[in-house]
């Protein structure tokens, strides 16, 4: 086979690996992307059940405190009835006592709710906005999500087409060339590099100025020293 044409299939093969490079590239991106989307969408998700969790946790003091006040009513209720009902002055002021001791508590547990209403309407405040930033991030990702999937399938079509190609073009090359480009293919390296500024495209090591002149006259097949590309 003439030099001229392995040159124009090695510049081919060049050109093949990189349109290739680019779309495993391309498909490694949309890979993150989709994890990120993911990873954003259990994140929401968890925060709003976390704020659904506050509230929760919120109205079960509230209903705590409800029934601690209903006790503490009923017992300065019955102890008022005791009250009017006792003749001597030491038991009355004894009831008198425990009377405010339970005032006390009614007016601690009444502040006590108050305050957390305060907190519950927060919570609840909570749970609508992490419920709308869940809801409109969904959507976000439906829509996002829905592009990467059909670039995905583009890029798994070019993808087949470019391997296939490049069955073809390394079938057209001399056998040993074709086996050690399959090799470097094989080790996940770019088989074919160009010259560039006397240094190989791939390792950007320098070549020597007689390889280089080789290479540019087309005189002969040319491996880079140091990385054993092929070089055009």
């Amino acid at each position: 086979m003439e030099l001229k044409v392995v040159y124009a299939i090695l510049a081919e093969v060049l050109a093949l690996e990189e349109r290739l490079a680019a779309a495993r590239d391309a498909r490694a991106r949309h890979t993150r992307r989709d994890d990120h989307l993911g990873a954003l969408g259990r994140e929401l998700a968890a925060d709003a059940e976390a704020a659904r969790q506050a509230v929760d946790e919120a109205n079960a003091v509230l209903r705590r405190l409800d029934r601690e006040l209903r006790e503490v009513e009923l017992g300065i209720a019955s102890r008022q009835e005791r009250l009017a009902a006792v003749a001597d002055a030491r038991q009355a002021v004894a009831v008198r006592l425990e009377v405010e001791t339970l005032e006390r508590r009614k007016q601690s547990l009444e502040a006590e709710a108050l305050g957390l209403l305060g907190t519950l309407e927060a919570a609840e405040a909570a749970v609508d906005e992490a419920d709308s930033d869940a809801g409109r991030q969904s959507a976000r990702s439906r829509t996002e999500l829905s592009g990467l999937a059909e670039a995905a399938d583009r890029g798994a079509a070019a993808l087949a087409a470019g391997e296939q190609e490049m069955v073809r073009l390394l079938g057209l090359l001399p056998e040993d060339l074709a086996r050690h480009l399959r090799r470097l293919q094989a080790r996940g390296d770019q088989s074919v590099a160009p010259v560039r500024s006397g240094a190989c495209g791939g390792c950007f090591g320098q070549l020597p100025a007689v390889l280089v002149a080789e290479v540019e006259r087309r005189r002969s097949l040319v491996r880079c020293p140091g990385c054993g590309r092929a070089v055009i």
